[in-house]
């Protein structure tokens, strides 16, 4: 047997494979995006963790230190007592206010 007139038809032999989806850089920052995400996210828990601890703290030693005084409550505002106070205005030096 012989090959056909005016030979064989080209065998396509490269490798031409269409793009789909997004690129390997685009894959990559958008990983790094998320992983960032998460690691400020775990980075913030970790704050607040910390913040509570040292309040929990900060009220032992209240208690420890103002065990002896009568009427004290752990915790709570000394600069509360329960009485509406009108706004404080100053005076500047030469300058006479009245509220």
């Amino acid at each position: 047997e012989m090959p056909p007139p005016g030979g064989f038809p080209q065998v396509r032999f490269a490798r031409r494979i269409p793009s789909t989806g997004p690129a390997g850089t685009t894959l990559f920052t958008l990983g790094a995006l998320v992983m960032g995400y998460g690691f400020y996210k775990v980075g913030m828990g970790n704050r607040e963790r910390r913040y509570v601890a040292q309040q929990n703290k900060f009220k032992a030693q209240e208690s420890l230190i103002m065990k002896d005084v009568p009427g004290w409550e752990v915790g709570k505002s000394v600069y509360y007592s329960g009485a509406w106070h009108p706004p404080c205005y100053t005076t500047e030096p030469g300058i006479n206010r009245t509220a």
